[in-house]
């Protein structure tokens, strides 16, 4: 069965496309300028076959080139999936902001739409004339002037026409800045200068919580540079063929930036003003909107948007006549995306009304900063009401008086009645349990369906052990022929005929080889008939 399993996603996936198909379109970025590339991909689940590429709205002011298709299948708690990811390349033409999308598929002759995404065109910024090198770290802020507790995004981009890893960063530190990070890193193909660079971007969300200039400390990126590829011929320390690349530590700083933090008007200023900084909205919800009498609704005020959500207040209904009211636990619920922080705070009440009528609950209101008209707003709850229903009365009734000089006589007892065996035994002594024994039946039926799955597990074992040892040897004979090879290189400084040793020395040792003498042109034969590319022999 488990064998069966990827051919039953080869042949009966295709019968099963169109039936639960969905489309996504994904942009690698959403800010680029007129020299960048953006990379563009629209992803097609539920099936394998489409009846020709995806039609996309919105690109009319862009070059697009169509890049590769790929299809996949995916076998996840036995249910089969399978989608097509067609990759596009959009080249800018103008500056602006476009809206990429909606991109349309056709799959047995039904149409399929997905989402649209917001893409804004910058003009590249004036040139320099100053080379910054092939790695550089570069930081910018969204707006030089903000409000308390206003977010501002604070852009780190790391240009590099090198390989790197181990990178390691250090943001400025600072007691009135909070630093938040928006999402993963985007990897993307740049310029700068006119020079193409592949750029690592981190965007970071920075809230200030006093006013005043800040000179933002530079950004501080430690990081392991290795030499680029495409910048020399390709030499034989960067074929995988030898596996010891070497690396350079080095120490990267952004550039220091500037932000005037401006204070809170205090003029209009509410009174017990909560901080609340940014947009937001009201809403509420009674549930039901008509109940009896003696039960209970649940009236939900949720006061959602962008900002500092954390400074949402909690909300007091008050007092209602003829109207009890418990409190639940506020829930706040925060999110980040590219573009900062947004979030909700859910606040429930439970109403049990006391009498039956209609009752009209007060409207509820929070006051917010908002920085983009730099004034203060009110937003506030909608009027609702709850009809309340005359409920089933029930009355107790008492049981009749005993005569007069007579004692109550209590009601008889019943004697206990068995209305039924539970399913399954009850044993009522220890004598009666007896040990329960796997039959010598069920035993063999057992290890007759466990046979076929023994001898398969085994057999591969074997294979990949036995593969595996191969390999190892194979390993592990090139591995220390090329230890010795590049220490012969670094540490012994050849000369031209010594170096023609050493090269032959290595084939020996790396294929098992004895070669008295060779010709480059026999050296470059060996190598590539052992897998390594003709760039790579012909260097050797």
């Amino acid at each position: 069965m488990l064998l069966m399993l990827p051919v039953f996603a080869v042949f009966a996936q295709p019968c099963l496309a169109g039936k639960d198909v969905t489309v996504t379109l994904r942009l690698d970025r959403t800010e680029a300028t007129l020299d960048d590339s953006i990379s563009m991909v629209v992803n097609v689940s539920g099936t394998r076959k489409t009846d020709g590429r995806p039609v996309i709205d919105g690109v009319e002011a862009f070059d697009v080139n169509a890049g590769g298709t790929s299809t996949r299948v995916e076998i996840v708690n036995t249910k089969v999936t399978s989608g097509i990811d067609h990759t596009y390349t959009l080249l800018p033409k103008r500056a602006g902001t476009f809206t990429i999308g909606p991109a349309k598929v056709t799959v047995d002759g039904n149409v399929f739409q997905s989402n649209a995404q917001t893409l804004t065109i910058a003009k590249p910024g004036r040139a320099t004339g100053l080379d910054r090198g092939p790695v550089f770290l570069e930081a910018a802020l969204s707006k030089d002037e903000a409000y308390v507790e206003e977010q501002v995004i604070y852009t780190l981009k790391l240009y590099t026409q090198l390989g790197g890893s181990d990178l390691s960063l250090e943001l400025p530190a600072d007691t009135n800045l909070g630093f938040r990070q928006l999402g993963k890193p985007t990897e993307y193909d740049g310029s700068h200068n006119g020079r193409a660079y592949h750029v690592l971007e981190v965007r970071y969300v920075m809230v200030p919580s006093a006013p005043g200039q800040y000179g933002v400390a530079p950004s501080r990126l430690r990081l392991t540079v290795y030499p680029a590829r495409s910048r020399r011929p390709r030499g034989f320390f960067n074929d995988s063929f030898f596996p010891f690349p070497s690396g350079k530590q080095k120490i990267l700083a952004s550039d220091r930036v500037n932000l005037n933090v401006l204070p809170l008007p205090k003029e209009d200023m509410p009174a017990g003003f909560s901080g609340l900084v940014g947009s937001f909205t009201m809403d509420a919800d009674l549930a039901p909107g008509r109940i009896a009498s003696g039960a209970s609704a649940t009236l939900t005020v949720t006061v959602s948007g962008r900002g500092n959500v954390k400074r949402i207040p909690e909300l007091d209904l008050g007092d209602l006549e003829n109207i009890k009211i418990y409190a639940d636990q506020p829930v706040l619920d925060e999110t980040a995306d590219r573009m900062g922080i947004r979030g909700s705070k859910a606040m429930k009440w439970a109403l049990v009304p006391e009498k039956p009528g209609r009752y009209t609950l007060p409207t509820l209101s929070i006051t917010y900063f908002d920085p983009v008209s730099g004034d203060y707003r009110t937003a506030e709850t909608p009027s609702l009401e709850l009809s309340v229903a005359p409920g089933e009365e029930r009355e107790a009734q008492a049981p009749a008086p005993a005569p007069t000089g007579q004692i109550p006589v209590a009601s008889a007892k019943k004697e206990i009645r068995d209305i039924g065996r539970d399913i399954l035994p009850i044993h009522g002594a220890i004598k009666n349990m007896t040990a329960v024994n796997m039959r010598p039946g069920r035993a063999l039926f057992l290890l007759a369906l466990l046979t076929p799955l023994l001898v398969y597990v085994s057999t591969w074992c074997g294979l990949k052990l036995s593969n595996k040892s191969d390999a190892s040897e194979a390993a592990a004979r090139a591995r220390k022929a090329a230890r010795a090879f590049a220490r012969q290189c670094r540490e012994g400084k050849p000369n031209a005929g010594q170096m023609i040793s050493v090269v032959r020395m290595y084939l020996n040792d790396r294929f098992g080889m004895t070669l008295g003498s060779l010709t480059p042109g026999e050296a470059a034969d060996i190598l590539q008939s052992a897998g390594v590319t003709k760039d790579t022999a012909a260097a050797l």
